[in-house]
């Protein structure tokens, strides 16, 4: 177990370090982290809307969809659980809530993008090497611009 996870057991709360991604409706989904008495662990998932005067909803916290509904746990330990993305939406983002009993444990966003790194034609560097000051990307037409991460596209996504 990790010093991490020494703490978050120390408070007795559920945390999540980790999720497998893109994972698609009827697809099995793996978090990875801390979960106490998880057998007692429910999985609840809404999908975030695509939509809005800000496009999707990718704030550091977005709202809480207003419709959750359960979903199938298939295995469950105090490392890792996993369970089936209901088949209720599309592809897409993911508000993901582990509840023991009433009590609210944890939130992951589930096929959230991250961008990992951008490079272009022109030049100028974004990912973990480059200092906030630095995270600048030029662009030129005609050249080429190229982002690397996860879930960047889902489905018939453009």
């Amino acid at each position: 177990m990790s010093i991490l996870a020494l703490f978050w057991a120390a408070l007795g709360q559920a945390v999540v370090f980790w999720a497998a991604a893109p994972v698609h409706p009827g697809e099995a989904a793996l978090l990875c982290g801390y979960f106490p008495d998880a057998g007692q662990m429910r999985v609840y998932a809404g999908r975030l809307s695509d939509t809005g005067a800000a496009g999707p909803q990718l704030r550091a916290q977005p709202s809480r969809p207003k419709r959750l509904v359960a979903a199938e746990a298939l295995q469950a330990s105090d490392a890792a659980i996993v369970f089936e993305l209901p088949r209720v939406a599309p592809d897409g983002i993911w508000y993901i809530e582990l509840r023991r009993g009433q009590h609210l444990e944890a939130t992951v966003l589930l096929n959230r993008p991250e961008i990992w790194w951008i490079s272009s034609s022109v030049g100028g560097v974004y990912g973990e090497e480059a200092d906030e000051a630095a995270k600048v990307v030029f662009a030129q037409p005609g050249g080429w611009l190229r982002i690397s991460g996860r879930c960047l596209k889902l489905g018939n996504a453009q």
